[in-house]
């Protein structure tokens, strides 16, 4: 489950958000973009920090945090969709409590409403005619 924010974090706010999860997520790796200039002074390859993929020790529980965007995933085995909600929603109360209410979006007001929302959508795009965009009648 993604969260985009209306605004971007900061480097501090990213950093700060990873300290918090790191118990959780104890494997880090960083997402940073590259910029290579070559020119008459000779070469640069200046980079910048666009986030953290972080990973539970289960290897299955994933962590995105981007300048833009806050997303949980889960790998498989996928224990349903109750399970991914809760853990986000956990992990959306961490984020509120790093970056406070500046960037908060609401969480659903019932988790039920939400996985039923999730399992309709899911179920029309399994029946989706590959390559097509309707629904397949067959």
């Amino acid at each position: 489950m993604k969260f985009a924010s209306a605004g971007t974090f900061s480097v501090k706010e990213l950093t700060r958000l990873r300290d918090r999860f790191k118990s959780q997520y104890p494997a880090i790796d960083e997402i940073r973009t590259w910029q290579f200039v070559i020119g008459n002074e000779g070469s640069t390859t200046p980079s910048v920090l666009q986030g953290f993929k972080l990973t539970a020790s289960n290897a299955v529980d994933v962590l995105l945090i981007n300048l833009q965007s806050f997303g949980t995933a889960r790998l498989a085995p996928y224990p349903g969709w109750e399970y991914l909600i809760d853990l986000s929603q956990r992990n959306f109360e961490g984020l509120v409590k790093v970056v406070g209410i500046r960037h908060r979006l609401p969480w659903p007001q019932s988790s039920a409403r939400l996985t039923r929302r999730l399992c309709r959508k899911s179920s029309d795009l399994c029946r989706r005619k590959v390559g097509t965009n309707r629904p397949d009648r067959t």
